[in-house]
Parts: C-alpha cells; sequence; structure tokens
C-alpha cells in the first residue's frame, strides 16, 4: 500500500492539467522612464522585442532593405509607433513629441535584448503647476504580447505619492514639494522585476542566467534561454564545456517537460490502456525528439525567411490546431474497438450466467456434467497439433484483442502530435545561434533539451506502466481490467478536443498585423446643454438640500426636500441618479434620485447606525459606504466598517 501510495501521489503530480503560459521569445518588454519636472514630462520607451520577432521589427523599419537602420528609418518608425503611447493631465490628453531615437547596431543585439529600442518623447504641461494634479499614462502598443515596467522620477521639486499600475497602465498624482510635504510622497518609483527561479540556482546555473539577464530588459528571457543564451555567448569549445553544455541542456528540457503540457497525460493514458511495454516508451520518446527538433528548426528557417510577411509566433496556433486533430482522431480510434470488445465481452459474460449446466446419469450409475455452450479459444481458428509447430501460431492470442498490445502507427501518431507545436524558448535559441553564428552549438543544444524532454515523458510512461503492475496484484483491478482501456481512450479523445478547441479559439485571436494597437479609449459625449451643475446647500429651514443648476447658465432648482436634510451625496458612474443619505435619529437611509423624472427609491436603510463616506469603486460598478454601529453594547469602540 505504500508504494502504491507514492504512485498515486507522483502520478497526479505529473498529469494535474494547467493552462501554458506565454513564452518570452514572442512578446514585447516595454521599459519606461518617466520624469516629472515643473515644464513637463519626458519618456525614455525602452522596446525589446523576443527573439522571434525581433527580425520582422527590424525589417519593418528597413525601408530601402539594406540591412542597415538608419536615423531617418528609425524615426520614420518610430513617428508610426509612439502615437500608441498616451499621456493625460488631469484628463486632457497630452500632445507627445518624438525627440530622438536609440536603434541597435544589428539584429543579434536586438534579438539578444543587450540594446533595446529607445524612444525618446516629450510633452509640456498646458498649465504651471500648483497644487496636485493627476497624470495617466498608457501604452497601447500590442497590449496582449507585452509586459510594461515602469520607473517614476520627480525632478527640480517635483513629487508624487505611490502610482497604481495595471499593465500598460500608470496613474498618479503629484505636485511641487510644498504641496507634498505631509501626505507621504516621494521622487523616485519603479514597478521592479522577476529574480532567477529557484531552479536554476539549485542547478548552479544562477550566475550563467544572471550574466545573460543583466543586458536586458528585465523579464525578457526565460531562465532556461538565458543559460543556453550564456553557453552561445561563451566563446569556447573545449570537450568539458560541450558535453557540459548537453548535459546541461537536457536537464533544462526536463525540467521544462514538467511545467504545464507536453503531453504527460497523454502518454500515461496511451501506455497503460494499450498494454505498452518499455521499448514503446522509448520510441514515443524519441519520435517526440526527432519532431520536436526538426518543427523548431524548420519554423526557425521560415522566421528568418520571411518574417517580414508573417511571424513565427503566428504560425504556432496552427501547428496547435494540428496536434490537437491529430490526437482527437486517435482517441477516436481507440475508443470505437474498445467499446467494441468491452462491449462483447459484455455480451459473453451474460451467456456465461445465463448458460445451463446439468449433470446426467450414466447407464453405469455415474453422473456426467453436461455444459450447454460452445467453449470458444481466443483468437482466429488453430491446431494444437505438436507435430506442426509445438506451440500456439504467434498472435492467436492476441490478434483478435483490438487494445492486446500497441499499433506502430499509433504510436507514431502519438509521437509526432506531442513535438509538433514547438517551444517559442527553442526557436529562441535556433535564432541566437543564427545570429551569432554558432549554428553547429545552437542545434545540438536544441537535440539535447528536446531529448531531455522526451526522456521525462519515457520516464513517465515506465513510471505509469510499473503502477499499473501495482494495480494489477489488488483484486478489484482484476474485475476493473476492460473498462481501463476505455477510459485511457477517453481521456485521450477527451485532451484531444480540448486542445482543438483551445486551438481554433487562439487561431481566431491570431492578429492580422504585428504592431497591433489598441484602440484609445473612446472620449466622453459631453453636451453643455443637456449638462448641469449638483450641489448641497441649506434650504429655506436651514436643512442641506441638494440643487441642480444647468451647466450653461440659468436659475439653480431644488430637488430633494427632506426634512432632516441631506447628509452626503455621489453621483452614478453614468451621470444619471444622485445617491444621497438622510439621517432621522437613530436611522440612515441612502436614497436613488433619478434626474430624468426626479422619482427616488429608498435603496437601504441603516437602523441603528450611520451610513456615510459613499465611494464609488475603480471599475464604477459597486458603492462602498462606511457603517458606525451607535449601539455602545455592539459596538464598544465606536469603530466604522466598510460595506457594500
Amino acid at each position: 500500500m505504500k508504494k502504491l501510495a507514492v504512485f498515486l501521489s507522483v502520478s497526479f503530480a505529473f498529469l494535474i492539467a494547467s493552462v501554458a503560459q506565454a513564452h518570452a521569445a514572442d512578446m514585447y518588454f516595454h521599459t519606461h522612464l518617466v520624469t516629472l519636472s515643473p515644464n513637463g514630462v519626458q519618456i525614455v520607451w525602452e522596446i525589446a522585442p523576443g527573439a522571434m520577432i525581433a527580425q520582422g521589427i527590424w525589417q519593418d523599419a528597413d525601408q530601402d532593405g539594406d540591412g542597415i537602420i538608419l536615423e531617418q528609418e528609425a524615426l520614420a518608425w518610430a513617428n508610426v509607433i509612439f502615437p500608441a503611447f498616451q499621456v493625460t493631465l488631469d484628463e486632457q490628453t497630452l500632445a507627445l513629441t518624438c525627440v530622438d531615437v536609440d536603434w541597435p547596431v544589428d539584429i543579434p543585439a536586438l534579438a539578444s535584448g543587450e540594446e533595446p529600442i529607445r524612444i525618446h518623447l516629450e510633452a509640456d504641461w498646458p498649465t504651471s503647476i500648483e497644487g496636485s494634479h493627476w497624470v495617466t499614462l498608457r501604452n497601447r502598443y500590442n497590449p496582449k504580447n507585452s509586459i510594461s515596467w515602469y520607473e517614476v522620477r520627480g525632478k527640480s521639486g517635483i513629487v508624487f505619492r505611490t502610482p497604481e499600475q495595471n499593465r500598460g497602465r500608470l496613474h498618479l498624482e503629484f505636485g511641487p514639494s510644498d504641496w507634498g510635504e505631509h501626505i507621504g510622497t516621494g521622487t523616485r518609483w519603479e514597478s521592479g522585476s522577476p529574480t532567477i527561479p529557484k531552479a536554476v540556482e539549485s542547478l548552479g546555473l544562477g550566475e550563467i542566467a544572471a550574466e545573460a539577464q543583466s543586458q536586458n530588459t528585465p523579464g525578457a528571457r526565460s531562465a532556461a534561454t538565458s543559460i543556453l543564451e550564456g553557453f552561445l555567448r561563451k566563446q569556447e569549445s573545449s570537450l568539458v564545456f560541450l558535453l557540459a553544455a548537453q548535459l546541461i541542456a537536457a536537464l533544462l528540457g526536463m525540467l521544462h517537460a514538467l511545467s504545464p503540457g507536453h503531453g504527460k497525460t497523454i502518454v500515461a493514458a496511451y501506455l497503460v490502456g494499450s498494454q505498452g511495454r518499455f521499448h514503446h516508451a522509448a520510441v514515443l520518446g524519441l519520435v517526440v525528439t526527432l519532431t520536436h527538433t526538426g518543427s523548431v528548426f524548420i519554423l526557425g528557417l521560415l522566421s528568418l525567411a520571411a518574417s517580414r510577411y508573417f511571424l513565427a509566433a503566428d504560425i504556432l496556433p496552427m501547428l496547435e490546431l494540428v496536434s490537437g486533430v491529430l490526437i482527437l482522431a486517435l482517441g477516436i480510434g481507440l475508443l470505437l474497438p474498445r467499446l467494441w470488445q468491452w462491449r462483447d465481452n459484455k455480451q459473453r459474460q451474460r451467456q456465461m450466467e445465463k448458460a445451463p449446466v446439468e449433470a446426467r446419469l450414466q447407464p453405469d450409475g455415474g453422473r456426467r456434467l453436461v455444459i450447454n455452450r460452445p467453449i470458444e479459444e481466443p483468437g482466429p481458428p488453430h491446431s494444437h497439433d505438436p507435430s506442426a509447430w509445438g506451440h500456439i501460431p504467434k498472435g492467436a492470442q492476441t490478434s483478435n484483442n483490438p487494445f492486446s498490445e500497441i499499433r506502430w502507427r499509433s504510436l507514431v501518431t502519438l509521437g509526432v502530435s506531442g513535438g509538433l507545436v514547438p517551444c517559442p524558448d527553442a526557436i529562441a535559441i535556433l535564432l541566437i545561434a543564427i545570429t551569432l553564428n554558432r549554428i553547429a552549438l545552437g542545434l545540438s543544444l536544441i537535440v539535447s533539451f528536446s531529448m531531455g524532454l522526451a526522456l521525462l515523458l519515457i520516464a513517465i510512461g515506465v513510471l505509469m506502466l510499473q503502477g499499473k503492475r501495482l494495480f494489477e496484484r489488488l483484486q478489484w483491478f482484476d474485475r476493473a481490467a476492460f473498462i481501463v482501456p476505455v477510459l485511457s481512450a477517453l481521456v485521450v479523445l477527451g485532451i484531444g478536443t480540448a486542445l482543438t478547441i483551445g486551438a481554433v479559439g487562439n487561431l481566431s485571436a491570431v492578429p492580422a498585423q504585428m504592431n497591433a494597437v489598441e484602440p484609445a479609449d473612446a472620449a466622453p459625449v459631453f453636451d453643455l446643454e443637456q449638462a448641469g451643475v449638483v450641489y448641497a446647500a441649506p434650504d429655506e429651514n436651514g436643512k442641506s438640500q441638494l440643487f441642480l443648476v444647468p451647466a450653461s447658465g440659468g436659475e439653480p432648482r431644488q430637488i430633494t426636500d427632506e426634512a432632516d436634510g441631506v447628509w452626503e451625496y455621489t453621483i452614478t458612474p453614468e451621470g444619471a441618479a444622485i445617491i444621497y443619505s438622510t439621517a432621522n435619529q437613530m436611522e440612515t437611509d441612502l436614497w436613488r434620485l433619478n434626474l430624468a423624472d426626479s422619482s427616488r427609491e429608498d435603496l437601504l436603510k441603516c437602523p441603528n447606525a450611520f451610513c456615510s463616506d459613499l465611494v464609488w469603486s475603480s471599475d464604477e460598478g459597486i458603492l462602498f459606504y462606511s457603517r458606525l454601529e451607535l449601539d455602545a453594547e455592539t459596538n464598544a469602540s465606536g469603530v466604522s466598517s466598510i460595506w457594500w
């Protein structure tokens, strides 16, 4: 039982499903250095594209096709890109100007992240900075494939509160130093950057990864890519170095295979349900290695030769679709014959239960047991004559059982589907190797990386087969033996269906253009004739009431008439109603006043409590308020709580 428990826990760790994450090779990494001064804002926008898309950006900027980016070509490219960056001051959009562009010296420097593209932007404040102001910066360039970092500095007496960042959007309050003396302000803030994973440190590879990332935008390379890139850049070719590089690449491939995906569940289900053996698992791993290496090589060459027209990242969803369809077809091919065999077995069992067995008396007084059903042997008709072969012909016990042995066609199909979708990090290594003119070493590292991935798949397959033998020792497993192949086929079919559906969704989400720009927020429609100003003022009885005056001018109109007056109020996000509170001795009510017809409704009663401080949430969908219980027994400390 202890072995069984260990097997179940390890198997669950291997087979748990999860959504695969995006790879650094096909993403954009943005770093923004923002300087706030009394006169305006200066921005240094660094763009570090992944290795799979760097070639396309270079060719997009190279207008004359000579492979060299001139200053005017860099400025022309930046002038197309920088309108995707937007800065607003107190909700007023500022006019940004592209001052200069720093372009990398060559494609290897851009692809490796050593030299990102730097776009220098600036804008002047429309008014002098006195008191507090709100500034919002938003990067709308390829938002779905981008990660953004911000660093903000205050200059010449400008201070600011801690900014709020949401992906490519940054929102902060700033002002002169005399404004921020007592409210907790600062002059420097940054988003921060991820650290090297502990798994890399445990292998003793932290220094190599840190060296490869030191010249790069934070997070622009995964740990595996950084380590393998470090080997490519190290100008050494000794035998010890090459062997160590291949070994570490294989270990990284095994670690990579432990991440979500890579067909671990499919391999386990197929081998267990199909009576697999060790050599089947080995062949499966070999097919995965060859397919994965070949797909990386072909897709890498395509991304170099035709990156002007499409990106390798655009092809990956198509390969995912092909892989999903192959697994789906394999699942159907496994399920149908196993269902038929399972049905035949159930019918045979019912016949055996109904078969009459009787004992007949013989003339000599003995008894003879008679079974009124045919006794069939598995397999096709064959002879038991020992003079022929001396044994039952090979295959007689298995040829009629569709799941008693693995078909090589299905095995190869499974291996191809598992290795067809290449790892973008492996493609990035190939592209870096080509740009550094170390193609042989790069290919060998990719092969070792793929072999490490395949070795782990083989180990999982062997582990599952060994675990199956543990199950076979249990009595209940004999009764469930015929249903296991059907269940394994259902697992393969279900995974194939899920992969196909997911690939179709990813395929429909592929952007039509490489330089996709998120549309700017639509400007709110403001009609001065329809707008109004709401304010609170005492009425003729000295009670606070709400008044409405047209924004275009006119006489104010009293819109509330509460006996005890209005305590607090807030306007709904769409501007169609007002939420206000009233208090009457030991009770507070929250009311909604519809501005269109002046009707009101009682939203909430706060008996024996005081409800106030009405605030809408950031997404403008929830109304928060504070509640102070007035009962001394239930709230002896007199502390308010937040409700919504």
